[in-house]
């Protein structure tokens, strides 16, 4: 059995061999298309990466050369919705910080690695969280955060830690990756019984023949409330369902005013038409909502045919185009109502169309099953890493060694101060 002494660890604060660096507030207006690209909150990823594909630019000026991100830096999200979101800048291009974006600077690296910087910070993610405070724009104060205590293991462990995690989280990001395969097989599945189920010889009919009306939202932005009517787009429309967890709201006055042009009901059939174009989901609740534009409104004619079978045709019809040869427009990509109503679907009677839609969902059924099971252990791997980063700051991922030399606390004080 390993024995875990950790008399070699070094009681501190983060702020004893941790800085934080903010970022420059620049003007909205010094954005650029070319220049040095400027890391945002919003290019901290979910993976712990910082991503440079949606970045603005500004222009390379003296006053910005103090906040140039490094390669290496780990930088952390200090306000907004993803606050305490961490992330690592792998690349060598030039980068500046914005405001709100913490760049948590080893100050000497002769009593702290890089890597055990990051797995450190990647271990108090929930209690960065808990440090947040404001409420609908929670912000982490950096004082708080560099105030919290911990243990410093001497400079030989903690490389020994690191390549402990690492080792293990190999293993466990391949399973990850395994998992995510499946996914996409999945996936695979569910067009092929589409296409398969929905293989009718059966005359095609266009969508305006057999519908009662098709509509899409408000052109105008509404003023948006904390509750009232919701007010969906196309970010609650997925997996084939409505979701109003984290849509907004307009008063009763204003829906009303919309409702006279578009006005969903349960039965009726949404795709989205900007944006991420061709989500399907049908109304399944009675009670009164409003849509943006960016989401047309099928009625369909119920004695010609059912509304899941509609749904899983224009799904099929999706997943059978080149979209880029169908929509239309310049920076933001449409699907024209227009188009919508050209829409040629197979037909066949509605007893029919009922058999296919219970064929379909059987199948679907399956898939959802194995879908809930990966989710599942994509849970479980998470919290095995975070099980794993514990471990590891607790002293009991890897035995101690008597011949380290522990991390001196007044050399750490003396180099903070220089």
């Amino acid at each position: 059995m390993k024995s875990f002494n950790l008399n070699k660890w070094t009681v501190c604060r983060l702020k004893d061999f941790i800085s934080l660096k903010n970022g420059y507030a620049f003007d909205s207006k010094s954005y650029q298309k070319i220049g040095i690209p400027v890391v945002r909150i919003s290019d901290i990823t979910t993976n712990r990466n910082v991503s440079l594909d949606n970045v603005v630019c500004v222009a390379d000026r003296p006053e910005y050369q103090n906040f140039i991100v490094s390669k290496g830096d780990l930088l952390l999200a200090m306000s907004g919705a993803t606050t305490g979101k961490l992330g690592i800048y792998y690349q060598d291009t030039k980068i500046f910080q914005n405001q709100r974006v913490g760049n948590l600077k080893i100050i000497n690296q002769d009593v702290c690695i890089p890597e055990f910087r990051n797995y450190l910070f990647f271990s108090l993610s929930d209690t960065i969280l808990r440090l947040a405070y404001g409420g609908a724009q929670p912000n982490i104060s950096g004082a708080k955060l560099l105030n919290l205590p911990c243990i410093l293991p001497p400079l030989a462990e903690q490389k020994r830690i690191v390549k402990k995690i690492e080792e293990l989280f190999g293993v466990i990001d391949e399973q990850i990756k395994q998992l995510k395969q499946t996914q996409q097989t999945l996936a695979k599945f569910r067009q092929s019984v589409l296409f398969r189920v929905l293989n009718s010889r059966t005359d095609s009919v266009c969508l305006k023949d057999i519908t009662v009306k098709i509509t899409d939202g408000t052109h105008k932005t509404p003023k948006y409330l904390n509750e009232g009517i919701p007010f969906l787009s196309v970010k609650d429309i997925y997996d084939r369902q409505l979701h109003f967890d984290n849509c907004k709201y307009i008063s009763s006055d204003e829906h009303n005013v919309l409702f006279k042009r578009c006005n969903p009901e349960k039965g009726d059939v949404l795709i989205t038409k900007s944006g991420t174009i061709g989500r399907t989901a049908i109304v399944n609740v009675s009670t009164p909502f409003s849509l943006f534009v960016s989401v047309a409104l099928i009625k369909p004619n119920r004695k010609r045919i059912e509304p899941k079978y509609l749904m899983y045709s224009l799904d099929k019809y999706i997943a059978s185009i080149d979209i880029s040869q169908v929509i239309k427009g310049g920076v933001v990509k449409n699907l024209h109502i227009e188009d919508i109503k050209k829409i040629a679907i197979p037909l066949p009677s509605l007893s029919e169309q009922k058999a296919i839609v219970k064929k379909i969902e059987t199948a679907f059924a399956f898939a959802d099953k194995a879908q809930a099971a990966i989710t599942d252990a994509l849970e479980q791997a998470k919290q095995l890493k975070q099980s794993i980063l514990k471990r590891a700051f607790e002293g009991k991922l890897v035995p101690q060694d008597p011949n380290d030399k522990p991390i001196d606390l007044t050399q750490l004080k003396k180099d903070k101060q220089k």
